[in-house]
């Protein structure tokens, strides 16, 4: 079977993320590209290639799929996106043609996961604290307070992706109970799925580990406010990997100055990074990491496999694992 043709348009910092050698050698393997790597600007110089093109493999600087574009492939079948919204390029006039489209979104819940099931463990042994009260005085505290990661209650804020597949490793890692809010939640959810759901409230009153998973784009309209960080435990820890809009910056802080046996482990600030003289960078009981969460290095790799295989899944016939079938976008084109 003859190999499709294809081409690369994406930012060349991505590219080269995305796209280790392994990638690129089992890609060629597959696919016939019928020219060197491109940027969305420099494609528009070499438009004459895209011609014969019938896959495209994008990401981070994907081209506008407007009618000029698209007008430019008439063979395009799938367009594979390395990354996640598609809303900053993908036009009405795409939906209008028979094309494919996936992405990497489903990849995204991995390394947060990953990251905040570490954060919670060495929250529920009191790391944080204890490291930085050694610190502060060449001394160990005694561990009786400690509150150890069996029985204890993890608190999750919001219930997208990468909070249910933090649930699933707590299940597989941990004996602790689980709380969550999430409006679009009942009680017989939870019993279904194995967690408790719960007020706001009482999530911040119960949870000696929170972990915030509200996103930027979500329907979910709340605000984690003074009092919540007010009612929590002592020693408790406030994980955020996900959105800063949600959360009442001033008010986190006023409370850190004085509930000194919290600790915020914020990986995401709004703004973020926080501004150049902002209190997050004082405080001694706020760890501040700059968005490790998200995929880094070699862990971007793992979205060019997964284009590889729906790369795979496409020339089978096999339905796309990331495939969007539609998304409300603005007119961009």
């Amino acid at each position: 079977m003859s190999k499709p043709k294809g081409i690369f348009i994406i930012n060349s910092g991505s590219f080269e993320k995305v796209y280790g050698d392994n990638e690129l050698m089992e890609l060629v393997k597959r696919v016939d590209f019928v020219c060197e790597p491109q940027s969305a600007d420099s494609i528009k110089r070499k438009m004459g290639f895209l011609g014969k093109v019938e896959v495209i493999f994008s990401g981070l600087g994907a081209p506008l799929l407007d009618h000029s574009f698209l007008n430019s492939c008439p063979n395009l079948r799938t367009f594979f996106y390395g990354a996640s919204s598609i809303e900053n390029f993908v036009t009405d006039a795409f939906w209008d043609k028979d094309i494919s489209i996936t992405t990497s979104a489903s990849l995204d819940a991995i390394p947060v996961s990953e990251f905040v099931l570490g954060q919670v463990i060495l929250a529920l042994k009191h790391s944080f604290y204890l490291s930085r009260n050694a610190r502060a005085t060449a001394s160990f505290l005694p561990k009786d307070q400690v509150f150890g990661a069996y029985k204890t209650n993890v608190g999750l804020v919001g219930f997208d992706a990468s909070a249910k597949r933090v649930l699933d490793l707590i299940k597989k890692v941990l004996d602790v109970n689980v709380l969550v809010h999430d409006p679009d939640l009942t009680e017989e959810d939870g019993k279904k799925l194995g967690f408790q759901v719960v007020s706001l409230e009482d999530l911040f009153l119960q949870s000696h580990t929170v972990s915030c998973h509200i996103q930027n784009d979500t329907k979910m309209e709340l605000k984690i406010q003074k009092e919540h960080f007010e009612s929590m435990p002592q020693y408790a820890t406030f994980i955020n990997t996900s959105s800063g809009s949600s959360i009442e910056e001033d008010s986190m802080i006023e409370v850190l100055r004085w509930r000194r046996d919290l600790t915020a482990c914020l990986d995401i600030t709004n703004p973020s990074p926080p501004v150049k003289n902002s209190a997050l960078f004082a405080l001694p009981n706020v760890v501040l990491t700059p968005n490790l969460s998200g995929s880094v290095n070699r862990e971007c790799n793992r979205i060019g496999r997964f284009m590889i295989d729906e790369l795979d899944r496409s020339l089978k016939g096999e339905p796309l694992m990331g495939e969007i079938k539609k998304e409300p976008t603005e007119k961009l084109g």
